[in-house]
C-alpha cells in the first residue's frame, strides 16, 4: 500500500472476544480500517469483556468492534456489551460485531449498533458512524 496523509477519522478500539483465538479476519478489518484514516487499539485475541470497557474508557473510541469465529464464543460478545450497557459509556460509542459466528439478527438481539459479514462491511459501517 502507499504511503500517504491521510485524514484521521477517529478512534477504533478492536478485539476478538473471551474464549476464541481466532483473528485472521480481525487483523484483515484491522488493516483496512488503518488504510482508511482510522485508528486502531488493538486489543488482541481473547480478550476479557472488562477490559474492553476500561480501554473505551481509556481512549473514547468511535467504535468498539468485537470478534469472534466461534458460536461457542457468542456469549462472550453479549457479555461485553453487557459490561459497556452498564458503564457510562455505551451512549458514547458504537457496537460493530464482526466474524464467522456473527449474524445480523444476534447483533440486535444483543445491542450492537451493526453485525458485519466482512471486513469490508464493516469498514463501510465505520465511515458512516464517522460521518454522522
Amino acid at each position: 500500500m502507499k504511503n500517504e496523509r491521510v485524514e484521521s477519522k477517529g478512534n477504533i478500539v478492536l478485539g476478538t472476544v473471551k474464549g476464541d483465538v481466532h483473528d485472521i479476519g480481525k487483523n484483515i478489518f484491522k488493516m483496512l480500517a488503518q488504510s482508511a484514516g482510522f485508528q486502531v487499539s488493538d486489543l488482541g485475541v481473547d480478550v476479557e469483556p472488562s477490559v474492553f470497557v476500561d480501554e473505551v474508557r481509556k481512549s473514547s473510541p468511535k467504535v468498539l468492534a468485537l470478534s469472534a469465529l466461534l458460536t461457542t464464543s457468542l456469549g462472550e460478545m453479549k457479555s461485553t456489551v453487557d459490561n459497556l450497557l452498564a458503564s457510562e459509556f455505551r451512549g458514547k460509542v458504537r457496537i460493530l460485531l464482526g466474524g464467522n459466528a456473527v449474524r445480523k439478527e444476534f447483533g440486535k438481539e444483543i445491542g450492537a449498533d451493526g453485525a458485519a459479514h466482512d471486513a469490508v462491511e464493516g469498514l463501510e459501517m465505520c465511515r458512516s458512524w464517522s460521518e454522522s
